[in-house]
C-alpha cells in the first residue's frame, strides 16, 4: 500500500493507465496466504475484499484495461491473465479502425467555395501546409 500510495503521490499528474496495474498488483499482494500472525492475514483479508469492490463494473473495467494498454508503460498488459489482455486488444483495435473510418469519412467532406463563413476549398494549394511553408508564413 505503501509503494502505491508513493508511485500516485511522487508523479506530477498521475493518469488514469496506472489504476489497473496498482489495483491487479495490490489485489495480488493482498492475497490471503499463510502468514506468520493471523493479525496480518486479517489485515491483507480486510484490503482484498475492500479493493475487490473497487471498478467492479465491467464497463469501469474495460475503460481502465484500455487506458493502460495506450499508455507506453504498460501497453504489454502484463498485469492481466491472458485471455483479458487478448480481449482488450481486440476491443482497442476494433476502437481504431472505427476511428480510421471516421478519418476516412471527413476525408471525403469538402467545402464548397460559396461557404457563407468564407472558409477556402480546403484542397487549394494556398491553404496546404507546404504553400505556408514555401511562403514563409509559419
Amino acid at each position: 500500500m505503501l509503494v502505491a500510495t508513493k508511485i500516485i503521490c511522487e508523479e506530477k499528474s498521475p493518469t488514469i493507465s496506472i489504476i489497473a496495474p496498482l489495483l491487479a498488483q495490490l489485489l495480488s499482494d493482498t492475497t490471503a496466504t499463510i502468514e506468520v500472525s493471523s493479525l496480518v492475514r486479517e489485515i491483507k483479508t480486510a484490503i482484498h475484499r475492500d479493493l475487490s469492490r473497487r471498478y467492479d463494473s465491467m464497463e469501469e473495467k474495460k475503460f481502465l484495461r484500455i487506458s493502460s494498454a495506450l499508455d507506453p508503460r504498460f501497453k504489454s498488459l502484463q498485469f492481466l491473465l491472458p485471455q483479458d489482455a487478448q480481449d482488450t486488444n481486440t476491443k482497442l483495435m476494433e476502437m481504431a479502425a472505427a476511428l480510421k473510418e471516421d478519418d476516412a469519412d471527413m476525408d471525403t467532406f469538402q467545402v464548397s467555395p460559396d461557404d457563407k463563413e468564407g472558409n477556402p476549398d480546403p484542397q487549394t494549394p494556398e491553404t496546404s501546409a507546404s504553400m505556408c511553408l514555401w511562403k514563409g508564413n509559419i
